[in-house]
């Protein structure tokens, strides 16, 4: 597995869980209507999507994010 650079340029073990939750909040803020295979979907392709960032085994939770918004504006 790999590495997440923070921002304070701390480096934590990947959690794909982590993803879905910021996933889920950013549902729940935006009132929009979602359910669990809508969240590991795109947990999932968020993941997919940031693996292109890995560099030397770490990609920046920036550029998760990024994507992460990508794909939530796409299912609004």
């Amino acid at each position: 597995m790999y590495t997440v650079t923070k921002r304070n340029g701390n480096q934590v073990e990947f959690n794909l869980g982590k993803i879905r939750s910021a996933l889920e909040k950013a549902f729940i803020a935006t009132q929009t209507q979602y359910n669990g295979d809508i969240l590991d979907l795109l947990a999932l392709r968020v993941t997919s999507d940031a693996e292109c960032k890995i560099k030397d085994g770490s990609v920046h939770v920036e550029d998760i994010q990024e994507h992460r918004k990508q794909h939530q504006q796409h299912q609004a």
